[in-house]
């Protein structure tokens, strides 16, 4: 599903004598239509996945803390994990930061709707994500870490944008600059869904067989 794990495999000799070929995950849900969001002062990032140390969620939220005391901004993290109880400690007398633990597969579509960028700050080897893909269906642009096969996903300033993998400074800088950049957010946002074709589940199917 990822140029990287292809060039990974056949760097080290794997599959000699395969066709490989890069078939991305299909996007489970049917992405949204456009909708006009009201103007909201607030700017509303995002996080779904697992709370654990591999998912860099702990250095999100660093970053996020480290964004002058007058920016105007959120913090929305859904997920579970070992780290969880840790982080909503840490993390209880800061009022921009929100966490939600679980959330049904179902509601994500209207969750992702609510936020103005979604984060994957992942520290760890990352094949495709899931969740970026449906960011996009959802119209929301992604700030990611620039780590294999995460990276060949974004496209600068098109569909989001990358920070140093691990660097809290350089994911500050890319909050910061988005809450001064809302229009530029909404540009993205609306460029998202191109970036899906060929990533419904019967094309994929279709894919497979042939």
């Amino acid at each position: 599903p990822s140029q990287f794990l292809r060039d990974f495999y056949t760097s080290r000799g794997f599959f000699k004598n395969s066709t490989i070929q890069v078939v991305r995950n299909p996007v489970m849900f049917a992405p949204l239509p456009p909708s006009v969001r009201p103007v909201n002062p607030v700017t509303r990032f995002g996080y779904i996945g697992q709370i654990e140390t591999h998912k860099g969620v702990a250095l999100l939220v660093q970053a996020f803390q480290n964004l002058s005391a007058d920016t105007q901004a959120e913090l929305h993290i859904m997920g579970n994990g070992t780290q969880l109880e840790q982080l909503k400690m840490q993390t209880a007398t800061d009022a921009r930061i929100h966490w939600y633990g679980r959330v049904e597969r179902k509601t994500l579509p209207d969750i992702l709707q609510t936020l103005d960028a979604l984060v994957v700050p992942s520290l760890c080897y990352e094949n495709s994500p899931t969740v970026i893909f449906e960011s996009f269906a959802c119209h929301v642009p992604v700030i990611a870490s620039n780590i294999e096969g995460i990276a060949e996903l974004i496209q600068e300033g098109e569909n989001g944008f990358t920070f140093a993998a691990g660097n809290a400074t350089s994911l500050t800088e890319r909050l910061a600059w988005s809450t001064t950049h809302r229009p530029d957010l909404a540009r993205m946002g609306a460029n998202t869904q191109t970036y899906l074709a060929g990533l419904s589940l019967s094309e994929y199917i279709a894919r497979l067989e042939t």
